[in-house]
């Protein structure tokens, strides 16, 4: 059994009983790491995670006892254990957006034939791995944190490569999707790299050290997990949401959430006509003192709201689709969402310019910035809702000059008139759209 141990690290000891030693004390507690490390004797490695806030090289709580025998089981711990056969401490390093270590311990476990963590006992483990934190107080989301818990989970499965763990990550993200947690997984869907685990004794890809070229570790899974696993839970988390909105919903569009990474680059994230990203302080006026939850609309509202403004393009068409397929997009709705995305961008664009030589780094992505969207209604023979008029969500590349919006127009023969661009069939647009 890994031990986790506060413990500094010590030699490891010889001619112990291995199996003896693992195996002897199974019905015990085995996350709550108090055990002390001479409970188990036989670990001849251990495994330390490092953060931002936690340099290499030193001990701490997060350092993992552990057996080579065992870790003979991840793939990648094996390519290391090939390439340093002497090497008794392993060094981690974790991303920006992964902050719960005991996660990598639970993932461990699995190596040592203990079950997968399931639905049942998330709760319990969330618990135990962020024990030093305040569970009583109000800054203590139990859903959010539960996610996050098993995000680290899945994360961790990639970094021993072992897609059974990491693929029990994602089912349970499925299962647990809510409200209360949809924008934090969405985030965790739209970028994994911000989660990533990675030893610097074997890194993933072409590594060049000092101008030579030293062994990698294939990308292989890491890729078959963003292109299949986190792919299936985007897909679902947008699904959810575009089932979720009604053909009146109340679109709000005074809000920025700085947790999710959107298309509009972080430094330029202000409300049009304000120089700040807060509603509240964006509103206020002179003399004015409103409370916490004057003007705000309730939870779902919100959260819904900001995923509609501030999603990828091709987030938003698989969201407008699922409004489609269950008969609540409204023509009024999606216009509305459109124009307000659309005052975003060139608003994020008239930003820059005013910014550009304050930012350290003035980046904007072309992939979506330089994009002005639209929509375009087809007329059908079929009746949705009482309407004849099949929309579509379109784009094209217009760069980064700032040009002002005009209204769109509906024809009688399906053709909207593209503002600063005359008018676009809607057979082109459809196949635009397409692609």
């Amino acid at each position: 059994m890994p031990s986790a141990s506060r413990a500094p690290a010590a030699s490891p000891r010889s001619g112990s009983s291995l199996y003896s030693s693992i195996h002897a004390d199974r019905g015990a507690t085995l996350l709550s790491g108090k055990e002390p490390l001479g409970k188990h004797d036989g670990w001849d490695i251990n495994l330390h995670l490092c953060s931002e806030r936690t340099q290499p090289g030193t001990t701490s709580q997060n350092t993992f006892y552990l057996h080579r025998s065992f870790l003979r089981k991840s793939p990648y711990l094996v390519r290391i254990l090939q390439l340093f056969p002497h090497v008794q401490r392993i060094e981690v390093l974790s991303s920006p957006g992964f902050n719960c270590p005991h996660a990598v311990y639970l993932a461990i476990q699995a190596l040592y034939g203990y079950p997968l963590l399931d639905r049942m006992n998330v709760r319990q483990r969330t618990l135990e791995g962020f024990k030093d934190q305040d569970i009583t107080g109000e800054s203590f989301n139990i859903e959010i944190r539960m996610v996050d818990f098993v995000i680290c989970y899945a994360v961790s499965g990639v970094f021993l490569d072992r897609g059974d763990i990491s693929g029990q990550g994602i089912k349970l993200l499925v299962d647990m999707l809510n409200m209360e947690n949809v924008e934090y997984m969405l985030r965790f869907a739209l970028y994994p790299d911000y989660f990533f685990l990675q030893s610097p004794l074997l890194p993933c890809g072409l590594a060049n050290y000092a101008g030579t070229m030293i062994e990698s570790y294939s990308t292989e899974h890491i890729e078959s997990f963003k292109a299949e696993d986190t792919r299936h839970l985007l897909t679902k988390i947008l699904r959810f949401i575009g089932s979720r909105i009604p053909e009146n919903f109340p679109l709000f569009t005074g809000y920025f959430d700085a947790d999710l990474i959107t298309r509009i680059p972080y430094d330029l994230r202000t409300l049009p006509d304000s120089a700040v990203s807060n509603y509240r302080l964006a509103h206020m006026h002179f003399g004015e003192l409103l409370s916490l939850k004057q003007h705000q609309p309730d939870h779902s509202t919100l959260i819904k709201s900001v995923i509609l403004l501030n999603v990828p393009f091709e987030c938003l068409q698989v969201i407008i689709e699922e409004m489609k397929s269950n008969g609540t997009l409204s023509p009024t709705l999606l216009d509305r969402i459109v124009q307000v995305r659309e005052k975003l961008r060139l608003h994020a664009l008239r930003y820059h310019e005013r910014v550009k030589d304050e930012i350290a780094d003035p980046f904007i992505d072309s992939q979506h910035m330089g994009f002005r969207e639209y929509v375009v209604g087809l007329e059908t023979r079929e009746r949705a809702n009482g309407q004849n008029v099949s929309l579509i969500l379109s784009r094209e590349f217009v760069g980064f000059r700032v040009v002002e919006p005009r209204p769109y127009t509906f024809h009688a023969l399906g053709t909207l008139e593209n503002p600063g661009g005359g008018q676009r069939s809607s057979a082109a647009s459809a196949s635009s759209a397409a692609q």
